[in-house]
């Protein structure tokens, strides 16, 4: 057998054992879809100085986009705005024209739609969300903390956690949060598919209460804390 036969023979041995190892062996890299596999970062956690005080009744946050698809957020208490910009992740204050102007249907985080809230919960004994009373698969934190609908009612967002659930500091404030990496998901309604990217978000809710809401167009999610001090927004895509 020549010299080149030999090196070609031996270039074949060694594809067929690799090729052999993928095959069998269960730790092998596997393809998994993007939508449960890769985590994008939201926004940085923004701190609304501006609305400090602002509290009492109705309280809460209203959101609106731009022509531009800029993200508007008015304090339902005051004429107080910021704008959110994909371009250059800038979160400012502008006036209160921008948002007069603005041609998104505005939306009261307040009033935000629960849809069918008598098929879909979230168990406290196993921290799991159900819909008619089967687990929701595909969630990437262990504990399910949160879910919220957008105005139209046709998908919903999920908040979770990779750690521990935490009691609540403030029971009239929720059911507590978790400890760990926290995710945001989103499943369409009422087939219960995944769609997008898994977001890691920049907080956590073990000592402090975040809560989301939808812009209308469904291009954006804004999570607050429960005085709307601090802020992380995540581009729907």
């Amino acid at each position: 057998m020549s010299r080149n036969k030999i090196i070609l023979f031996l270039i074949i041995i060694a594809v067929l054992i690799v090729a052999g190892y993928f095959f069998i062996n269960p730790k092998a890299p596997q393809t998994i879809s993007r939508s449960t596999a890769v985590s994008v970062l939201a926004s940085s956690l923004f701190k609304t100085e501006a609305w400090l005080g602002l509290d009492g009744y109705p309280g809460g946050i209203s959101l609106r986009t731009t022509s531009d698809a800029d993200l508007l957020l008015k304090h339902n208490n005051a004429d107080i705005v910021y704008r959110y910009s994909t371009r250059d992740n800038q979160f400012s204050l502008v006036n209160l024209e921008i948002w007069s102007n603005a041609t998104g249907e505005t939306v009261d985080c307040n009033t935000q739609v629960e849809k069918e809230p008598w098929r879909i919960k979230i168990d406290r004994e196993t921290n799991k969300l159900l819909v008619d009373d089967k687990e929701v698969k595909g969630i990437k934190g262990q504990v399910h903390l949160r879910y919220q609908f957008t105005s139209r009612g046709d998908k919903f967002a999920v908040l979770s956690a990779g750690g521990k659930k935490a009691s609540s500091l403030l029971p009239f404030l929720g059911e507590g949060g978790a400890s760990g990496a926290h995710y945001n998901q989103v499943f369409s309604f009422p087939d219960l598919t995944s769609m997008y990217s898994v977001t890691e978000l920049p907080f956590t809710t073990e000592k402090i209460t975040y809560r989301s809401c939808w812009s209308f167009d469904e291009s954006y999610i804004v999570y607050s804390d429960a005085l709307d001090s601090r802020l992380a927004i995540i581009v729907v895509e």
